[in-house]
């Protein structure tokens, strides 16, 4: 069994041109080769052509809304002598919504939070497709250093304009990657009475589904997905799986890389040292990868951002005059009409509805596209310790498989696990404190209003998730990994050079050439002696203290 057959590769014919390193046992059978990236790549198509079915659902679903005219009083009033009264606001139809959820809070938010959760799994969907398309692009124009590369950065040259992955298309994914959190956070709004049956205050919600914002939603996944699919019918892939090891062995088996001899100690920073320095720990991946440090910054400065926002809001709620400006004090996570919050309101007219939908979206899209952004750029730091981590596994007792299910990899990843939460939970957070509500007043000629709302309270709080996520993300890679094995972090070159037997499972650690020499290397059997660093403090390589005897019985390796 082996990986990634020449026939899913895509060459460029003036750097094809390498000969193949006799040192590297490419011999593998390729029998099973097109089934470990096919593989992978059908599901991806398939989370693709769901997104699709996804968005045209979007689509449908917000032009019958937008389509849509009824009354709303038997929702958004609360029942009794509100709901049917005669007053003329309250028996004017609406057009361009639909009011639900009848006397409810909590649901709405739920519903926000499970929207966030499908756009980010559809959006992760594209996201691989066109990573994967960028990969070997990258590759077959010999630029391919790293495993994880920024999607969205890269071949941002002006040579590169029609190019799936370049200016235009990265551009285009950016805005529509934005656009389509914003919207979802537009979607489902919530609604209050501000009149009760009792005279008190009132505590009466529903929620309206707004149709301009579904269909945008739609439309951006649906243009996301449509780029996905240029890129995957303009570009030949060199191999659909997210491992280090199938890209790696790709490239040496097309001719892309060859295997540097001498270098199984070489870690990814050691560069063209001709002898690797013995280690007890390994370079971290904020020494190893060049963009890591600026994400990690990125990340911080994000969470400043937010907590300078919310002070900013809460100095002007401070000094604002009462409502309907301002509301009362209140720290709930989740907000309630006591929660500290500055708005900005606008009448919903019954025939055009909403008119200011451009304006609102642009504010969104402007406020959440950062953290969009930082949230996408994050996505390169778990990968990078994915791919760390999957490597280190080479010296456990179960050994490191080549190939990895793309959805067990991530469920199984740490780094990646923690991002696939975090990125709907922050986007959530974003639209506990900042978002669009609306109320209902029956006394006043239009009854419907809406209201862009800050609340410094919920600002804080996501500050501090992006503080915490940050200092999660800065501690990972930081993290110096122990041990004599040499640390890659993705870096293609590198494991090329460490790997001189190819596997479908492969062990690290000590290989025997005759009775006084030996390397490291790799082995398709688990029972390789352990590397250690050697008796003189003084060698500047790694070497076994103890070699069985068994080993020396074994087959010899060059």
């Amino acid at each position: 069994m082996s990986y990634n057959s020449t026939r899913d590769a895509t060459l460029n014919p003036s750097i094809n041109t390498t000969t193949l390193d006799p040192e590297s046992f490419l011999d593998m059978d390729e029998s099973g080769s097109e089934y470990h990236s096919r593989m992978q790549g059908l599901l991806a198509v398939v989370g693709v052509v769901l997104s699709i079915v996804f968005s045209i659902i979007c689509i449908i679903v917000g032009v019958f809304v937008s389509r849509h005219t009824g009354l709303v009083n038997d929702v958004v009033l609360p029942p009794g002598p509100w709901r049917n009264s005669t007053f003329p606001a309250v028996n004017t139809p609406y057009k361009g919504l639909i009011a639900f959820l009848p006397g409810v809070t909590v649901p709405t938010e739920i519903l926000s939070l499970l929207l966030n959760f499908v756009v980010t799994l559809f959006t992760e969907c594209i996201g691989f497709v066109h990573s994967v398309t960028l990969k070997s692009a990258l590759a077959s124009q010999g630029q391919l250093d790293f495993n994880t590369n920024p999607r969205l950065f890269s071949l941002m040259r002006f040579k590169n304009w029609y190019h799936p992955n370049g200016p235009i298309c990265n551009t285009a994914m950016m805005i529509l990657l934005t656009l389509s959190y914003s919207s979802s956070s537009l979607c489902i709004v919530p609604i209050q009475s501000l009149d009760s049956n009792d005279g008190l205050a009132s505590d009466y919600w529903s929620a309206l589904l707004f149709g301009v914002p579904a269909i945008l939603l739609g439309v951006t996944i649906l243009f996301q997905a449509c780029i996905a699919i240029y890129s995957i019918s303009t570009v030949k892939v060199l191999t659909w799986s997210s491992s280090p090891f199938d890209t790696a062995y790709a490239m040496l088996r097309n001719g892309l890389i060859t295997r540097r001899p001498g270098r199984s100690m070489h870690t990814a920073v050691d560069d063209d040292a001709p002898l690797a320095p013995s280690r007890e720990y390994q370079p971290s991946a904020w020494q190893c990868h060049p963009v890591i440090k600026r994400v990690v910054v990125l990340l911080w400065l994000l969470s400043i951002a937010c907590a300078g926002w919310g002070g900013l809001i809460y100095y002007v709620w401070m000094n604002s005059p009462m409502e309907p400006f301002v509301s009362k004090g209140s720290w709930a996570l989740v907000p309630n009409p006591h929660t500290f919050s500055l708005s900005l309101s606008q009448k919903v007219d019954p025939v055009r509805g909403i008119t200011a939908w451009p304006v609102i979206f642009a504010f969104f899209a402007a406020a959440q596209g950062s953290i969009t952004i930082g949230l996408h750029c994050a996505e390169l730091n778990a990968n990078v310790m994915r791919d760390e981590l999957q490597w280190r596994q080479a010296t456990t007792s179960s050994g490191m498989p080549m190939s990895r299910n793309p959805i067990l990899g991530v469920l199984g990843s740490l780094p990646n696990l923690s991002l696939l939460i975090a990125k709907p939970v922050i986007h959530w957070l974003f639209g506990l404190a900042m978002n669009m509500r609306a109320t209902a007043d029956p006394l006043i000629d239009v009854m419907l209003n809406i209201e862009i709302v800050n609340r410094p309270a919920q600002l804080f709080y996501l500050s501090g998730a992006l503080l915490i996520f940050a200092i999660g993300m800065t501690a990972m890679v930081l993290r110096h990994p122990s041990g004599v094995q040499p640390a890659a972090f993705g870096h293609i070159q590198t494991l090329a050079d460490m790997i001189d037997v190819w596997a479908p499972r492969i062990w690290w650690g000590y290989k025997v050439t005759n009775v006084y020499n030996g390397h490291a290397g790799t082995s398709d059997w688990p029972d390789l002696p352990p590397m250690t660093l050697g008796p003189s403090e003084t060698r500047p390589a790694c070497f076994v203290t103890f070699v069985p005897a068994w080993a020396l019985r074994r087959e010899q390796w060059a």
